[in-house]
């Protein structure tokens, strides 16, 4: 993108492309710069605008990841592997999202039995139901084993 000016002035422009950008929500290193490269921005200015809006603490992947894993957990009702699957298509690097799972956070099948609380007018006892929820919480990315446990929590709560 040439606009007949300096290329501070080109880092400059880009860092407000990427601001107004980042204006409508968090996003990934990655994301923005593809972003930036839509937008017709060099590779040159594009990575100049991102050294920047990490310097000023715009950008910052491992503040996303975190972010993100939270506002899934509790808004969506997501498990660990699904929220692992959508930070790595987003961009978020391996060693961010790692971090964010390196400390289980210990209330994953407490959230589990809440989407089926959410979800289901009756706790599953007939198989049929069983595969229903079973399905229901893998789709959200939780694991078999977590949801075979949630199922089971929820007919003993229920019973209780």
């Amino acid at each position: 993108m040439s606009f007949g000016s300096s290329f501070d002035d080109q880092i400059e422009r880009a860092v407000g492309r990427g601001l107004a950008y980042l204006g409508r929500r968090d996003r990934t290193v990655s994301e923005t710069r593809s972003q930036l490269k839509r937008r017709g921005f060099e590779e040159d200015v594009i990575e100049g605008a991102v050294a920047r809006l990490i310097e000023m603490e715009y950008l910052d992947d491992a503040r996303f990841c975190q972010r993100f894993t939270e506002d899934r957990r509790v808004l969506d009702g997501w498990g660990d592997s699904r929220i692992r699957h959508r930070l790595s298509e987003l961009g978020a690097p391996r060693d961010a999202i790692d971090a964010v799972f390196e400390h289980p956070s210990g209330d994953e099948l407490q959230r589990a039995v809440a989407v089926l609380e959410m979800r289901l007018r009756h706790p599953a006892e007939a198989e049929a139901d069983r595969r229903r929820a079973m399905g229901l919480l893998v789709r959200r990315g939780y694991s078999p084993q977590t949801a075979s446990d949630a199922i089971r929590a929820h007919r003993r709560a229920a019973s209780s």
